[in-house]
């Protein structure tokens, strides 16, 4: 038991015996009830939505976590949230995690591993079975995708186990899905057998899975942890989550199709949310690692945590000589004995003696109290001092500190890495520092320290580019002015690969998938402003709305796969036929949807006129088939309305009212006013 928590036990005893004092009768009343009222608490997931995390969704929505008294808030994990930190901070009660926790204690961290769900890691190497590799030995030579040394130990350890360097294999940095092997970038990755396999086998690809378990390397999977401040505070919480929790996963695996519907229904989050058979895919293969047939939900052997202790030895992550001592959880610890009527009867009894002994305690302590506070201060600035490196580690920060008096700044080895340097830790001012061409990032860095120091809010919140060479990478730079000092620190952080992933995300939200171009929200978006510059400069403009001809036909005959061969070529035809500043999208179907800037009636027909000139030279090769196509037009222009009347909605209708009429009046033509 850590230090800290038998002292407040020990100052929660003698609280209890002066009250016993003063109040006698309390202590022969019987307790009361718990308060009706729900306590709220968060559990911190370690990554997004998927089956592994049924027993939780299933706990929460049953109502088992309510009958505890329980009110559970289910954060979502990803890229860039680690549960560690997030308990350390204090932003969460409870966290999911395994090997990271148990490094992170450790290295000094107070938590408290509660319960084991996975009997053994998801954590495994994936590869195609035609890539010729077998055993780990045949990744030497080979393109291998994987995370850094603390998050994917238990593959350093496999390999370290089978007599492999890392420097003998070409390593790629984890995307955190399977792409690169998908498109034979990558000869294997560093994968989950829960999930990332579903992508292969959904695609009819044949692979094969190398577990570090078939060589020695077998570490626990999923697991609930908290923080030693939890336990000694909340010892009743942390029984009733627990329990509620492990009956939440009972009901999962007797009922998997109603956990799936559940996560389909509540817990999908988009752009990363998985269909019923990937979920499926997730729940027997969670099955198979949980066992819930042949162990107990939750059950750890203090053995299995030691040889994952000593794994990490090997590995260089900690030092050795370490100490397990309350890091599992054991609730008979938390058993309040003066609950208990017998106790209390006989605290009452000893009231005499016990005067006594506290009257010569309070002398006492008025002598020590001065020590005490000295030794609690120096504790407390040693806890906070290890919180710090820790939170610094967990989110892979860098940190700064500026001295304004006399310029002079430090940086750490992350930071001055991140800026383009070496990983080396660095002082000198921030003048020289903008000054150093070495360090790409440095100039940027230092304006934005000056900038904070002239802003009234004295905060800085801002992201940088820094370019390398033949690469761009965003940092995100956090820092402000120290109050009564003439002082600024603060972190830096790489948010590159969040950057790519809001860049790409923001593709998809705009781009139709088929053929690359627009899709209709983007479109509209672009009409409402083109429209709101036309009413104040009244340059006109025209919107087409385009309808291939006997387009039903094409799919009926030929089939669907035909059908999107034509529009991706007429799509093609179509960007090439307009001018670089027209908008051009999908608008549905075989339906497409022209803005035409600075355009008016004439001009509008010409281009139309091009575009079917092109289109009727054009024999389409469609799956083997060819076929002509041709299309049908309506073009309506803003100078027909009023500036009241001239909305997206009204345009666009006009211009499919002359698409309804060039269809019926024979198709493969253009109508306009």
């Amino acid at each position: 038991m850590p230090a800290s928590f038998k002292q407040h036990l020990q100052h929660q005893l003698l609280y209890l015996l002066l009250g016993a004092i003063l109040c006698p009768a309390l202590l022969l009343m019987p307790a009361g009830p718990a308060a009706a009222e729900q306590q709220k608490i968060t559990l911190q997931l370690h990554w997004t939505h998927e089956f592994e995390f049924a027993g939780f969704y299933i706990a929460k929505e049953k109502g088992f976590y309510a009958e505890k008294g329980l009110d559970v808030t289910i954060k979502s994990g990803g890229p860039g949230i680690i549960p560690v930190q997030e308990v350390m901070q204090g932003d969460a009660h409870y966290g999911i995690g395994a090997a990271e926790v148990l490094l992170a204690r450790l290295r000094g961290a107070p938590l408290v591993m509660l319960a084991s769900i996975f009997q053994h890691s998801a954590s495994s190497i994936l590869t195609r079975a035609d890539s010729g590799i077998y055993t780990p030995q045949d990744l030497v030579g080979r393109v291998f995708e994987m995370g850094r040394l603390e998050s994917d130990a238990e593959t350093y350890a496999m390999l370290n186990n089978e007599g492999i360097d890392v420097t003998q294999l070409t390593h790629v940095d984890s995307t955190f899905n399977p792409q690169l092997l998908l498109d034979g970038k990558v000869d294997a990755i560093s994968a989950y057998s829960t999930s990332q396999p579903f992508f292969l086998k959904e695609r009819g690809i044949p692979y094969r899975l190398i577990r570090p378990i078939q060589y020695g390397i077998d570490f626990y999977g999923n697991s609930i942890f908290t923080s030693e401040n939890e336990i000694a505070e909340q010892p009743e919480r942390v029984k009733a989550f627990l329990e509620a929790s492990l009956k939440g996963w009972q009901y999962a695996f007797d009922n998997e199709e109603e956990a799936v519907e559940l996560i389909l229904a509540k817990y999908s989050d988009h752009p990363f949310a998985h269909s019923r058979e990937h979920l499926f895919f997730e729940a027997e293969e969670t099955r198979n690692l949980v066992m819930p047939h042949l162990v107990d939900l939750g059950h750890m052997n203090p053995g299995r945590w030691k040889h994952m202790a000593d794994t990490l030895v090997q590995l260089g992550l900690t030092e050795p000589g370490y100490s397990l001592e309350g890091f599992l959880y054991d609730p008979d610890k938390t058993f309040n004995l003066l609950s208990h009527w017998g106790v209390r009867f006989g605290l009452v009894s000893l009231l005499g003696t016990i005067t006594l002994c506290l009257a010569l305690w309070f002398f006492n302590r008025k002598l020590s109290t001065e020590i005490t506070s000295r030794r609690e201060a120096e504790e407390r600035t040693h806890r906070s001092e290890q919180r710090l490196s820790l939170a610094l580690w967990a989110a892979d920060l860098g940190w700064w500190d500026w001295n304004l008096d006399t310029d002079q700044i430090a940086l750490d080895g992350k930071a001055h890495g991140m800026l383009g340097g070496s990983d080396k830790p660095i002082k000198t001012t921030l003048s020289s520092l903008a000054k150093n061409r070495s360090i790409p990032g440095s100039a940027a860095f230092a304006h934005l320290l000056h900038t904070m120091q002239k802003s009234e809010a004295r905060t800085c919140d801002s992201e940088l580019e820094v370019a390398e060479q033949d690469s761009r990478k965003w940092l995100l730079c956090r820092g402000q002015m120290i109050n009564s000092s003439p002082r600024a620190a603060g972190v830096i952080m790489d948010v590159s690969k969040l950057k790519s992933y809001q860049m790409e995300l923001e593709h998809l939200t705009e781009t139709d998938t088929l053929t690359g171009l627009y899709n209709r929200r983007y479109f509209f978006r672009q009409l409402e402003l083109h429209l709101e510059q036309y009413k104040r400069k009244k340059s006109n403009l025209s919107v087409a709305l385009l309808d291939l001809d006997h387009f039903k036909q094409i799919n009926d005959t030929y089939d669907h796969l035909a059908g999107d061969t034509v529009i991706r070529e007429f799509a093609t035809i179509l960007s090439q036929s307009l001018r670089p500043y027209d908008v051009v999208a999908r608008f549905g179907g075989e339906e497409f949807v022209i803005l035409l800037l600075d355009t008016g009636r004439e001009e509008s027909l010409k281009i139309l006129s091009r575009l079917r000139e092109r289109l009727a030279q054009k024999v389409f090769d469609a799956e083997g088939y060819s076929m002509r196509v041709t299309f049908s037009g309506g073009i309506a222009e803003a100078d027909e309305l009023t500036p009241v009347e001239l909305t997206p909605k009204r345009i666009i209708a006009i211009a499919d009212q002359r698409l309804y009429l060039a269809k019926t009046s024979g198709r493969n033509m253009v109508r306009i006013r």
